[in-house]
């Protein structure tokens, strides 16, 4: 896993699914994912979020 920020987030974790062989990518195939949730200075979870998925085209 690899810490990443994206903006106006706290940081996020990008995971990498692991494949049998070291190959190219199908087309479709997910190769890395992040998700980011902020939570402001009160202590109250704020939905601040930020999804991304990388696909290999």
């Amino acid at each position: 896993m690899t810490a990443v920020r994206l903006r106006g987030l706290l940081p996020a974790l990008v995971t990498r699914r692991p494949r049998a062989l070291p190959s190219p990518a199908a087309p479709g195939e997910t190769v890395a994912e992040a998700v980011g949730v902020r939570v402001d200075r009160g202590g109250r979870a704020v939905l601040d979020s930020v999804g991304v998925e990388v696909r290999a085209g």
